[in-house]
């Protein structure tokens, strides 16, 4: 796979585009993933006829100084305060992405959003900020950014999310998906969640789809028995991708 390079508004991208692309597919990497990473899901858009792009996320990749070590430490300290920030930057760097792609590849094409984890959080809260979207697939995510009853990932241990400061509270209010259902009542969201991940509680796409009410625009898939490591390896959700043209 032949990967190309971007930098679109100081978003550092990689993107492939088959000769005559019947839509657009943007991925956003999981927590501590680089777009690098994350980019077979270009591939696995060209296969499809789509134009793949991957961008890397809010202080991730290209626009990050630290280790994954060093970034899981700061991140995980005040989880409310770091988290939100990288979901709202990310979300908003969403819609530049899109616009750079239809003036570079078509203004009609239709859109398929996928984000694993972290990522899947933030393909949710872009959505509604977008037009023509087609599809999204949010992995083991979650429309509630308060992630009640979350565990850490390694000891299993509640985790103190600790407090927003105004700037990630202001993202919170403005973006997250759980406090404004009535934006997806037309929105095709699948989530792809494992029965038993403890990380990022499945529980949280259940009461979103309730809340957004009588509509088949919301899609629930939960892998039985599946923990939110297992879903570091592609097999365990690739196929489950709904990516209807």
């Amino acid at each position: 796979m032949s990967l190309s390079h971007e930098l679109v508004d100081g978003i550092p991208l990689v993107w492939s585009a088959p000769a005559s692309p019947a839509g657009l597919l943007i991925h956003i990497p999981a927590f501590g993933q680089t777009k690098e990473a994350a980019a077979p899901m270009v591939d696995r858009a060209t296969s499809l006829g789509l134009v793949g792009i991957v961008l890397d996320a809010y202080q991730h990749g290209e626009r990050g100084n630290e280790d994954r070590e060093a970034l899981t430490r700061r991140v995980f300290a005040n989880f409310r305060r770091e988290m939100w920030t990288i979901l709202g930057e990310t979300t908003l760097d969403v819609p530049r992405v899109v616009a750079w792609a239809r003036q570079r590849f078509g203004s009609d094409l239709g859109l398929h959003l996928t984000g694993l984890s972290m990522g899947g959080d933030v393909a949710v809260a872009a959505a509604p900020l977008v037009d023509k979207v087609v599809s999204v697939n949010a992995v083991v995510a979650t429309p509630d950014w308060q992630r009640p009853g979350m565990q850490d990932i390694k000891t299993g241990e509640l985790v103190d999310q600790g407090e927003p400061d105004p700037k990630a509270k202001l993202f919170f209010d403005a973006l997250e998906p759980l406090h404004h259902a009535d934006r997806y009542k037309a929105l095709p969201i699948h989530f792809i969640n494992g029965a038993a991940d403890q990380h990022v509680p499945p529980d949280g796409a259940r009461r979103f789809k309730a809340m957004v009410g009588e509509t088949n625009s919301i899609v629930i898939t939960e892998k039985p028995g599946l923990g939110h490591l297992d879903f570091i390896d592609p097999k365990a959700w690739i196929g489950e991708l709904r990516l209807n043209r």
